[in-house]
């Protein structure tokens, strides 16, 4: 089976072969993960690969010796066809969709702040959302 990783592996890399220090897919991977952990710009993502760069070196056996730059990362992102990494995630969302998994629900619960009366001696309102994933 096909990881993420292999699938941005496809996107074309237009960096000259001196400037590809750092893989194209590890710093896509790498800044997929740092958004989804809150990072909303380049040095954000560089903050995080730098915070987690032991944990990354060794999970993806790296030889890096020091985290990329944002001005490295920024120069990656500038050169990248956006059509391309779309192209990457939707093939890697393909592949897993054909994957046996199993139908799991998910359940989610909510308090509804502010929503207790006091004065009446009422419960809070809550919220549950079920979803068939």
């Amino acid at each position: 089976m096909m990881t993420i990783l292999d699938y941005l592996r496809k996107v074309p890399d237009s960096r000259r072969g001196q400037g590809q220090k750092y893989k194209i897919e590890h710093i896509l991977l790498f800044s997929i993960l740092a958004i989804l952990s809150g990072a909303n710009d380049y040095e954000a993502i560089t903050v995080f690969i730098e915070q987690k760069f032991w944990e990354l070196t060794e999970i993806f056996n790296l030889k890096w010796v020091r985290a990329p730059t944002s001005n490295t990362i920024r120069n990656i992102f500038h050169k990248i066809n956006t059509e391309d990494i779309e192209k990457a995630f939707r093939e890697y969302a393909e592949s897993i969709k054909k994957e046996d998994f199993k139908p799991y629900i998910a359940i989610d619960g909510k308090r509804l702040k502010g929503s207790y009366d006091h004065s009446n001696n009422l419960q809070a309102l809550h919220i549950l959302n079920i979803y068939a994933t």
